[in-house]
């Protein structure tokens, strides 16, 4: 996976100037809300909240089982438990507390550029990196200690060992880890299992029935066990679910709400609909209109690629229709909205690659550097809102 030298020079200053819109006065606001409490619950991986409204194990139970230090009552545990080894090799601070969720901003850069070279080319991979890099909602994402930066990482990883896995199968074993992985950080990632299964059928149909696959399906569940026991025990002893899933389960409500009073004041339920239609609305409350609008028109674009056969867009695609679902069946609000943010990114850099392409094919040279200013413009607001 060498790079030529060029192609390094480039990649590296585009890296750079994001991590400087990343690590750029990262400590400058105050934590808030979640993101102060799950700094806190990673401090002393305890769970706990201090609040008669949304209480935790440690008021539940006069001595605190074994299976509830498993997972927290709101999240998985995975994205606590990493912010926890960096407090005690590092020491407990408002950089520390922020670091991780910066260096996996960074660490999902790289990972687009792969994923958009291994998809496409070197060319959409660089722009792709660019537009991500400079997306204000993916610069917040990476800048405060909320989960989806995090999240967000392990679902590249995920999409780059599955992509690698239909040329070298053995790839399916690292597909079934990060995916599991994912699921640890946030539930928010298990649109990765229909995107997966999906993908793997229409690529290779032998793989569906292969040893490995079946083998990467049981990584996920080994993976993500300590959450399913937690919640059965969570279950047997309160007769609810963690928080997430108790909100989609109508019967859990009475159960939950007694535990959590102030999270569940109204039945809620799956709402397919409604959240479907809703998906337009949170990713406009998360992005600019211009990157929005943009994102969107490039998508359409794209699905008109592909049903005149261009079969390289169906990977995107399928990653776009799974988000899709699984919104439809979970609200989506602007914070959860952050996880589109390479995606969206990816879909732009493909349309602007192409449309450039026919722009060159005229030959007009005004056209071209006409066009070029409009990107130009358009990436400028974007990094001066960053």
């Amino acid at each position: 996976m060498a790079l030529p030298m060029k192609e390094k020079i480039i990649l590296f200053i585009v890296i750079i100037f994001s991590c400087f819109l990343i690590f750029f006065r990262l400590t400058r606001a105050d934590f808030q809300t979640d993101g102060a409490f799950y700094s806190m619950w990673s401090a002393g991986y305890l769970d706990y909240l201090f609040s008669d409204n949304q209480t935790t194990p440690i008021q539940w139970f006069f001595i605190i089982p074994w299976w509830a230090r498993l997972s927290f009552h709101a999240h998985p545990p995975l994205v606590f438990l990493i912010q926890h080894i960096f407090f005690q090799f590092f020491g407990d601070s408002d950089f520390i507390a922020l670091l991780p969720f910066a260096l996996a901003g960074m660490g999902s850069l790289m990972l687009l550029y792969f994923i958009a070279k291994k998809l496409y080319n070197k060319n959409i991979a660089i722009v792709s990196v660019f537009i991500l890099g400079i997306s204000t909602f993916f610069t917040w994402s990476a800048r405060i200690n909320y989960l989806e930066g995090m999240v967000t990482f392990f679902i590249l990883l995920s999409v780059f060992f599955i992509l690698k896995s239909i040329d070298h199968p053995r790839y399916l074993l690292w597909s079934g880890i990060a995916i599991g992985l994912s699921f640890l950080s946030k539930y928010t990632s298990f649109f990765l299992l229909p995107f997966f299964v999906l993908y793997i059928f229409l690529k290779n149909k032998k793989l569906i029935v292969s040893k490995r696959f079946f083998i990467s399906l049981f990584l996920v569940i080994a993976i993500f066990s300590p959450v399913i026991f937690y919640n059965i025990m969570l279950l047997k002893t309160r007769g609810h679910f963690d928080v997430q899933f108790s909100q989609i389960i109508p019967s859990m409500f009475d159960a939950a709400k007694k535990d959590w009073p102030k999270l569940f004041t109204e039945r809620q339920g799956m709402r397919p609909i409604q959240n479907f239609m809703n998906i337009k609305n949170g990713l406009g409350m998360g992005y600019s209109k211009i990157f929005f609008s943009s994102s969107i028109f490039a998508i359409l674009y794209l699905l008109f690629q592909m049903l005149r056969k261009e079969k390289k867009h169906i990977p995107l695609i399928l990653i776009v229709f799974s988000l899709t679902l699984e919104f439809t069946f979970i609200p989506l609000n602007e914070r959860y909205a952050a996880i589109w943010s390479p995606f969206l990114a990816l879909a732009l850099s493909v349309f602007i690659y192409e449309t450039y392409q026919l722009v060159q094919e005229s030959k007009l040279p005004l056209l071209q550097y006409g066009y070029l200013a409009v990107i130009g413009i358009i990436c400028a607001i974007e990094i001066f809102f960053n």
